[in-house]
């Protein structure tokens, strides 16, 4: 849907709500995580919210990884919806999409492209300045705001 139906200055994402491990159709975890990645294709970030204390967490947590999203555990036992709450303040705003951080003078970085960047989160990018001399050494960010890329 998401494809077909592509909204300019929008910050799509995907959200998988599940109770367990999959139990009709493709239920090989591994097959599954093939094919979502395949179906996303990098476009979109995937966050995998589980309910419950049986949940394969690991699972969720790794196909979201994989997909640049992030998995949530919601115990039904307690506050859910508080819960849920709690997870769309996190990716209900998101302030920059298709983040790039450029560092001229610096070397074996750690990741530096993000999907998404939301309100009150944070990118963390290691790595070494080339000539050990912090003048020779500049950073900038490349990203969408609504409509328009900045470079800051």
């Amino acid at each position: 849907m998401l494809n077909q139906n592509p909204r300019d200055g929008s910050a799509s994402i995907l959200i998988l709500l599940t109770d367990g491990d999959p139990t009709t159709g493709e239920t090989n975890p591994v097959k599954i995580q093939k094919n979502v990645m395949r179906a996303i294709n990098k476009k979109y970030p995937l966050y995998c919210l589980g309910f419950g204390h049986d949940v394969n967490f690991e699972f969720l947590e790794k196909m979201s990884l994989e997909n640049s999203g992030v998995a949530r555990r919601i115990y039904d036992d307690t506050d859910a919806d508080r819960q849920l709450k709690g997870f769309y303040a996190e990716v209900a705003t998101p302030l920059l999409t298709n983040v790039m951080l450029i560092y001229e003078g610096g070397a074996n970085l750690t990741q530096t492209n993000f999907s998404h960047y939301y309100n009150g989160s944070e990118i963390v990018v290691a790595g070494q300045i080339t000539d050990n001399n912090i003048e020779t050494f500049s950073p900038r960010v490349v990203a969408i705001s609504g409509n328009k890329r900045g470079i800051f």
